[in-house]
């Protein structure tokens, strides 16, 4: 299992979405300190892994084993959510500054998509 990629996924479909742990942890019926585990890299309880693929919207093979297939997963997110992965992948920035990027790419991005790109 490749918790790490569990983590980032679980991160960044927060901060699209922007929920706290508590939300997302209702959204999933996954109680917010298992999340919050699941979310630092913290391999939990088998239980948790059906309602989390759920939520994220992945298959289960690649919520546990991502080496699938990576252009395919970037694929299913949607743009913010792939733009996120991206920046975080990046070694250059800090994480204040991928965060402070997220936020701003989301927000431009639905300013934009709000209009059909028509600016």
């Amino acid at each position: 299992m490749n918790a790490a990629r569990v983590a980032e996924i679980i991160k960044v479909k927060r901060q699209v979405d922007g929920l706290s742990l508590r939300e997302a942890a209702k959204l999933t019926g996954i109680s917010s300190a298992t999340l919050s585990r699941l979310e630092r890299g913290i391999a939990s309880e088998s239980g948790v892994w059906i309602a989390l693929r759920n939520w994220l919207d992945v298959s289960l093979d690649d919520l546990l084993f991502g080496e699938v297939a990576e252009l395919k997963t970037a694929q299913a997110l949607s743009t913010p959510a792939a733009v996120a992965v991206l920046l975080r992948a990046d070694k250059r920035l800090s994480p204040e500054a991928i965060d402070a990027l997220i936020r701003l790419f989301c927000v431009a991005y639905e300013q934009l998509a709000r209009f059909g790109g028509d600016y």
